[in-house]
């Protein structure tokens, strides 16, 4: 049976949003970025969104 993944292309204000909130439930979302670098800081510090909205999630992948 396979199981559905959820994946984010572009990590650009949306694609950041949309992430932040989207790994508080389901950690297993695919982040795609630009550069491996963004990737190893973003599994390292997680992904940050403050504002009007206000969110911190881990990334794994």
């Amino acid at each position: 049976m396979k199981t559905d993944r959820i994946a984010i292309v572009g990590l650009g204000a949306t694609g950041t949003v949309l992430a932040a909130a989207l790994l508080r439930n389901d950690p297993n979302t695919i982040l795609v970025g630009r550069s491996n670098d963004m990737g190893k800081t973003l599994v390292k510090e997680g992904i940050r969104v403050s504002g009007a909205l206000s969110y911190l999630a881990p990334v794994k992948n």
